[in-house]
């Protein structure tokens, strides 16, 4: 299944998605991120360059937005610029003051490996904190369909 497929699917069930998804391009966040980045710690293109061992061109086309890095590369590049990365989903961004909420019920389809059999969890009660911290499984309710 292809990406788009994949979030066609998701418009479908979620049309407010589709806002969202339309207005928000990564390459041009993550560029305009780097670029942020590097002018607040005092490098021009080359320098940062230099720090990360590669060339002038490669940073000026992830400045662009034309190229996406992969996780690694911007951590390389945080860790160059002296400090580090937070990667977060768009709900993420008010999780500080909203810690504490629950989030909507979740449905999770699982399958148990070999025997051909599947089954149906619905979560609730689960909190940002939960799905931050690892601890969403001993506070979850599992109910099998």
């Amino acid at each position: 299944m292809s990406l788009d497929s994949i979030i066609q699917k998701i418009i479908a069930k979620r049309p407010s998605f589709k806002k969202i998804y339309l207005d928000h391009d990564v390459h041009v966040e993550v560029s305009n991120l780097i670029t942020a980045a590097r002018i607040h710690g005092g490098f021009s293109q080359k320098d940062l360059a230099k720090l990360i061992k590669t060339q002038q061109p490669s940073i000026a086309r992830l400045e662009s937005g034309k190229f996406l890095p992969n996780v690694g590369f911007l951590d390389k590049i945080a860790k160059a610029l002296g400090t580090y990365l937070i990667i977060k989903f768009g709900f993420m961004d008010k999780a500080d003051t909203v810690t504490q909420n629950v989030l909507p019920e979740s449905t999770v389809t699982e399958s148990v490996v070999g025997t051909g059999v599947a089954y149906t969890k619905r979560y609730s009660n689960l909190t940002v904190d939960d799905l931050i911290n690892g601890h969403s499984i001993l506070k979850l309710k599992a109910i099998k369909k």
